[in-house]
């Protein structure tokens, strides 16, 4: 079977390959540096989301999710969504129950961000596509159980889901909703209060000559300044990164990095990342 990539995720002398064949077959596993490098078979079903990865606040672990619907539904027709865990300390898969998830699909393609010890993910519709009626669903790491709930409040009732935008910002849990007038509101989840906070407001009219002129697909802000006056906002599989001016009196947008953008992650010194593609 040809093998179009082979990544790994190293620690230590463990290692978690995904392997992608010609057909899109994805298998995740936990090898040994040492053992005979021969790929394992990937398993009889399609997933087209990304790992979950974040800290546990009560022991301090540090764990891998990953939560993918099963395709073809006829597989599994009690389950079309399962989830598995990677401790890093336990140094193995194993599955978690997603009962709570039963009636729910997630949402494809999406990073799942990490704030304050839980993981989020917006739900899709039975094949992964956008939805009007979106959840939210949150997975705690200590406990590793799962919850849906409503979208907050600001967000609009029947917003469909490849509309919101869920990133964590300055360690909080930041959500919005790009509008049909092509404005982008962003507000976190201020824990020590336990409420929401509008931040700041985008319209991407503004932003979109540093981003291919699109102004149909939410941006994402990587870093918000102490003060909160400026934010580096950045869209997906596009080059530039724009340092936002949030002075309500500027009309300033100043182009902050020019390149190939691919995906901005938190950096752990213990760990490493290894890719290679055949």
């Amino acid at each position: 079977m040809p093998i179009l990539s082979f990544s790994l995720l190293t620690v230590d002398s463990l290692s978690l390959s995904l392997v992608l064949d010609k057909r899109g077959l994805c298998f995740v596993d936990n090898l040994r540096l040492e053992d005979d490098g021969q790929p394992p078979v990937p398993v009889p079903f399609i997933s087209f989301t990304m790992f979950g990865f974040g800290k546990d606040n009560v022991t301090g672990r540090y764990k891998i999710v990953w939560l993918y619907n099963i395709y073809p539904a006829t597989l599994n027709k009690k389950k079309k969504t399962r989830c598995e865990v990677f401790d890093l300390e336990e140094r193995r898969w194993r599955f978690v129950t997603t009962r709570p998830l039963d009636h729910h699909q997630i949402l494809s393609n999406q990073r799942p961000p990490c704030a304050n010890g839980l993981l989020y993910w917006l739900t899709g519709d039975e094949q992964g596509y956008p939805s009007t009626q979106t959840k939210l669903i949150v997975f705690d790491i200590h406990t590793e159980m799962f919850q849906v709930t409503s979208t907050p409040p600001f967000i609009t009732p029947d917003a469909s889901s490849d509309k919101i935008g869920l990133c964590n910002l300055n360690g909080r849990l930041c959500i919005s909703e790009l509008k049909g007038d092509c404005k982008q509101e962003f507000w976190w989840r201020v824990e020590e209060c336990n409420k929401w906070e509008r931040i700041f407001s985008v319209d991407l009219n503004s932003t979109s000559c540093w981003f291919g002129g699109i102004t149909s697909q939410p941006l994402t802000p990587l870093a918000i300044s102490r003060d909160n006056n400026k934010v580096v906002l950045s869209l997906s599989y596009q080059e530039s990164l724009v340092d936002f001016d949030l002075d309500p009196d500027s009309t300033v947008y100043h182009l902050y990095y020019s390149g190939y953008y691919g995906l901005a992650i938190p950096y752990f010194p213990s760990l490493s990342l290894v890719h290679a593609t055949f």
